[in-house]
C-alpha cells in the first residue's frame, strides 16, 4: 500500500457544497487531522477508499443522503458525524471481510471508533 499523504493540510480529500461526486479508490494515510471530509454536501457517493492513521478517517457535517460503502477504515475515529447529518451506509456481503452492511443511524457521533 502506498500512502498518499497531503502535507500540513486539514484534510486529505474535503468536499463542500458539492453534490454529486465521487470520491473512490483514494489511499489517505497518516494526515494530519481527516481522511475525507464531507460538510454541507447532498448526493454524493464515497467507495473503495483506504484510510489509515486519520483523526477521524471520516468527518461528515451539514451533509445528508451521501451513500458509503467498501471502505476500509483504521483510524483513532474511524467516522465522525454530526447530529444533522443522515446518509446511508451499505454494502453487499462478499466473499472475505466486508466493512460494514446496512443503515445506521447518524445521530451517532462516533460510530466505529
Amino acid at each position: 500500500m502506498q500512502c498518499q499523504r497531503s502535507l500540513h493540510n486539514a484534510y486529505g480529500i474535503y468536499v463542500i457544497s458539492g453534490n454529486l461526486n465521487l470520491v473512490s479508490r483514494n489511499i489517505i494515510c497518516n494526515d494530519e487531522t481527516t481522511g475525507i471530509a464531507i460538510e454541507s454536501s447532498t448526493g454524493n457517493i464515497v467507495r473503495s477508499n483506504i484510510l489509515v492513521g486519520n483523526n477521524p478517517g471520516l468527518y461528515m457535517a451539514l451533509s445528508s443522503n451521501n451513500l458509503v460503502y467498501d471502505n476500509l477504515f483504521n483510524n483513532p475515529v474511524n467516522v465522525l458525524q454530526t447530529p444533522d447529518t443522515f446518509n446511508y451506509w451499505n454494502t453487499s456481503k462478499t466473499p472475505g471481510q466486508n466493512f460494514a452492511g446496512g443503515r445506521y443511524p447518524s445521530n451517532v457521533k462516533n460510530l466505529f471508533g
